[in-house]
């Protein structure tokens, strides 16, 4: 079900205002101890190449917390499924191709942005702080019946010194690159949220 233009404008603009320094931050993303609610204690739940998984019940979910030794990762599914799950191409090209773009866009399909909005807001933690600019924006003008700001860019025009991410549903649980564009796919929400959580992993250099 379409999004209403109010809906997808507010969401748009909580993106915007922080993307273009590359710097949203949904949560915390580092963190010197696993952190709790104050009742509630974390569970571990494995060792993965020599670090701790911890899982903690919050009010939006569980969060998991990777021991990267003097700190924490935080993630929004277990970066071990992620690991296990999602199948990537060309690892070393996507760390590299986004790490010298100038620009990112990160995109996804209006259509499909009650359900994958937060998936959209989890990327953008991984991302924040990176040596290019960020802009977010859906992948066609918008299709309502009013004029809209809302920004949007053609996932496969992308110029060379520049990259995009398009997150989208698919029957494929994957993250690939053609060219310029890097795409995360899944075919439901856990399991995109499984491949942004592979490429936060990619650009981090933990895998």
């Amino acid at each position: 079900m379409r999004k209403n233009k109010r809906g997808l404008s507010l969401f748009m603009g909580a993106l915007m205002v922080f993307s273009t320094l590359a710097f949203v931050f949904t949560g915390s993303l580092f963190e010197d101890d696993v952190p709790t609610d104050g009742q509630d204690e974390p569970i571990f739940v494995s060792n993965w190449n020599g670090m701790d998984i911890f899982v903690l019940d919050t009010p939006i979910g569980p969060i998991y917390s990777l021991d990267i030794g003097g700190g924490y990762l935080q993630f929004r599914v277990n970066p071990q499924e992620a690991v296990a799950n999602i199948n990537v191409e060309g690892q070393v090209l996507i760390y590299n191709k986004l790490m010298t773009s100038s620009k990112v866009y990160l995109l996804f399909e209006e259509s499909e942005n009650d359900e994958i909005n937060p998936a959209v807001l989890e990327l953008t933690r991984f991302l924040r702080g990176r040596p290019f600019v960020l802009e977010t924006g859906i992948t066609a003008p918008y299709q309502g019946n009013e004029s809209s700001d809302i920004p949007y860019y053609n996932p496969w025009n992308v110029s060379g010194g520049e990259s995009a991410i398009y997150v989208k549903f698919s029957g494929k649980n994957q993250v690939d690159i053609w060219n310029n564009t890097i795409t995360v796919t899944g075919n439901d929400l856990h399991n995109v949220t499984l491949g942004i959580t592979k490429l936060g992993l990619i650009m981090y250099r933990l895998i």
